[in-house]
């Protein structure tokens, strides 16, 4: 839970000072009592993370996460005291500070506590301000939001390596895992070359963040999300690699460039080669689910993406994610009805197609097999109560809810996905001069030290993955890009 807190709190004295005189209850001088003090103090724990911190709520990138032990933390009570409410203290917060709504949450399920703070224009407008102004100085010479005490050169290198620490901490796996070597690896090899490409394309990163367009909310939020997170990577650039329950995929702890937009993300690894796999999840059922139609499909050099886009009459650069998400949502069990609906409204993010394009969509020939597929997939996962997995480990349907069926089917998928890319490890260890920069799922982002190897480095890389993914039947292949 260490990670949930930024690495450095520290923010401008005009800052600190503006906030606390717009918001008079995050000031403890303003408090007489020392239970009042204490609130105030909270209180700024609280204002900090709901302005700087970067952990989103997947489905509402409005909202953020909010975990019970770390909100502990600040009160200075352990999680488990049975007098400790969060609720008490998000609506102690509202009612004082500013608004906050509130989300529910299921410790059961793993559901973490959510809620989407409102923050005053006037405050986000200097913290805006505030982060374009840090990001282009060093760390120290600043004051910690919530002590209002100057954070010296010495300090800040200590809550670097106390936030590293944190990150370290949490980098960890079972012995079981099947890509533990894979981990090892990645969290063994030197950082340096991730930091030095991030350093050189800062102004870059900075550029294209800056003409991100805010006219709609959702690209409010979206500009807003990656501020937050290129705050925290001003400070600290390395990534540490870790696991998931319920899934085979690897993640990077704590805030990395996997959580900003592509077009920053990419503007960040500028002078990188990024190795993709083409429509991978798809190809992979169409070989586990024995849909001949879209297995050949894919083995030609056409895009399926650009397939749907050119039936469907859409401009393919600006169609093609929503294309992917909605045959993803397919793929992963959304219902027929649920799916068409989508299709025809869209989202928060994406309009939709209309009603006639959807239905075509819906027919297509390729979508139409695979929906056919899924359903017979499903069904026999309901009869097994049980799937094998890449690595022949069983997968058990602990319950035949939906979610649960989707859950179990997406780790299937994603072990046979890490188990083809896994397959560049060999590589890797070999040629000691390839720096992995950058691990996402069905993707990597690389550099070689060598520029007069890097054609035959790149293509032992390439043909490791290709020949994996054609010994287990999957017709996909690695592209290359130059970012």
């Amino acid at each position: 839970m260490s990670t949930y807190t930024h690495c450095i709190t520290s923010t401008s004295k005009s800052y600190r000072d503006s906030v606390l005189c717009m918001l008079p209850n995050l000031d403890e001088t303003q408090r007489t009592t020392m239970e009042g003090k204490h609130e105030a103090r909270v209180f700024r724990e609280m204002e900090n993370h709901f302005v700087f911190g970067i952990y989103r709520n997947r489905n509402d990138q409005r909202s953020l996460l909010l975990p019970h032990p770390i909100l502990a933390k600040w009160v200075g009570v352990h999680p488990h005291t049975k007098s400790f409410r969060s609720l008490d203290w998000i609506e102690r917060f509202n009612d004082r500070v500013h608004p906050v709504e509130v989300s529910p949450y299921n410790s059961t399920l793993g559901k973490c506590r959510a809620v989407v703070p409102h923050i005053p224009e006037a405050i986000l407008a200097e913290r805006d301000a505030q982060i374009r102004s840090d990001l282009s100085s060093p760390g120290w010479g600043r004051v910690d939001f919530v002590t209002g005490r100057t954070v010296t050169q010495r300090a800040y290198r200590a809550g670097l390596k106390r936030y590293e620490a944190s990150l370290r901490k949490s980098a960890q796996f079972p012995d079981d895992h099947p890509a533990k070597d894979l981990l090892l690896w990645l969290n063994s090899q030197p950082q340096n070359s991730l930091e030095k490409t991030i350093k050189s394309n800062w102004q870059h990163v900075l550029s294209v963040t800056n003409s991100m367009p805010k006219h709609t909310p959702q690209q409010q939020v979206r500009k807003d999300a990656a501020l937050r997170v290129l705050h925290v990577l001003q400070d600290y650039r390395r990534m540490w690699y870790s696991s998931s329950d319920g899934s085979p995929r690897l993640y990077a702890v704590g805030a990395s460039i996997h959580q900003l937009p592509r077009e920053i993300r990419h503007a960040a690894l500028k002078g990188s080669i990024q190795l993709d796999l083409t429509a991978c999840q798809l190809a992979i059922v169409a070989k586990l689910w024995r849909i001949p139609t879209l297995q050949d499909f894919l083995a030609g050099s056409s895009s399926v993406w650009a397939r749907l886009a050119l039936d469907l009459e859409l401009d393919h650069n600006h169609y093609k994610p929503f294309l992917k998400e909605l045959v993803y949502s397919a793929i992963f069990g959304m219902r027929k009805q649920d799916l068409l609906e989508k299709c025809e409204y869209g989202t928060t993010a994406q309009s939709g197609l209309g009603a006639v394009k959807s239905k075509a969509f819906i027919n297509h020939t390729l979508i139409r097999d695979l929906l056919e597929a899924r359903r017979v997939a499903f069904k026999d996962v309901k009869q097994a109560g049980r799937l094998m997995d890449a690595y022949g480990r069983s997968l058990k349907l602990e319950s035949k809810e939906p979610a649960n069926l989707r859950s179990l089917v997406a780790q299937q998928v994603q072990s046979y996905e890490m188990r083809v890319m896994s397959a560049a490890l060999p590589v890797l260890q070999i040629e000691k001069d390839i720096r992995v920069i950058s691990w996402l799922h069905d993707g990597i982002t690389i550099r070689i030290q060598d520029p007069t190897e890097e054609r035959r480095k790149l293509r032992r890389v390439i043909i490791a993955i290709d020949q994996a993914a054609e010994k287990l039947g999957f017709a996909t292949r690695v592209q290359t890009t130059v970012l």
